[in-house]
């Protein structure tokens, strides 16, 4: 876990990056100790959180939820190159250290709509675009939550920012050869079968359904403490 000197410069570190990038004002940065986080109030009501046990961070603007929608609808590949663009001005790949890398993953789009008092129903508005990216250690992904949450106003302000980010140095402390995919699939549905097994009714055999199964470094989450990250497989199942 990082020591309040660490949360200090970590934190530093990040709300520079913010300040050279136009994102927000960091005249000061005062840390509100909360135990298993530090927070940081910035002008216009908005803050920044550091995460002790993981060094994630987390930038939030103050803006309303529904201020600053897209004006017009926008095609994905739009919303894409902005993010990317966004993401490029606060050079996100300088968290990643010497062996890491980030790939974008997913683009998310928070769209809104109301109505009047005679229920007659507004056009749908986009109201929010937020771009996900993964972070990879020598190609293999660090599974979890997203590495990089990026979330755009319909202005471009960057409404909101995540850096699920775990610095990793470069020594390799172990190496093992890696299970063919069949047959870690094989030991997953073995290993299933077994716990299912303890029930008083048996399933049927097309309850049990393999939803996602991949291979990578397991990041527990931000409020964990993570010493090593060690490659595995993990498998999603859908009752």
């Amino acid at each position: 876990p990082l020591t309040r000197d660490d949360a200090r410069a970590s934190m530093n570190r990040f709300l520079t990056a913010l300040h050279e990038a136009d994102i927000c004002r960091h005249d000061r940065a005062n840390l509100d100790d909360r135990g298993e986080r530090s927070v940081v109030y910035l002008a216009d009501g908005a803050r920044a959180v550091v995460y002790h046990a993981s060094s994630a961070l987390r930038y939030v603007s103050g803006l309303a939820p529904f201020q600053a929608p897209w004006q017009r609808p926008e095609e994905m590949p739009a919303l894409v190159r902005q993010l990317e663009q966004a993401a490029q001005r606060i050079d996100i790949g300088a968290w990643v250290g010497e062996r890491g890398s980030l790939a974008f993953e997913r683009l998310w789009q928070t769209r809104a709509r109301g109505s009047d008092r005679d229920q007659k129903l507004s056009d749908t508005l986009l109201v929010r675009a937020t771009g996900a990216w993964r972070h990879a250690v020598g190609e293999i992904p660090v599974l979890g939550a997203a590495s990089v949450a990026l979330r755009l106003a319909g202005d471009g302000t960057v409404d909101a920012l995540a850096l699920n980010i775990r610095h990793s140095d470069a020594e390799v402390l172990d190496s093992a050869p890696v299970l063919e995919a069949e047959l870690a699939a094989r030991q997953l549905a073995e290993r299933l079968a077994s716990v299912l097994g303890k029930s008083k009714d048996s399933l049927p055999d097309d309850v049990v359904q393999s939803a996602m199964m991949r291979f990578g470094y397991l990041d527990l989450g931000k409020r964990k403490a993570q010493r090593v990250l060690a490659p595995a497989y993990v498998a999603q199942i859908v009752l």
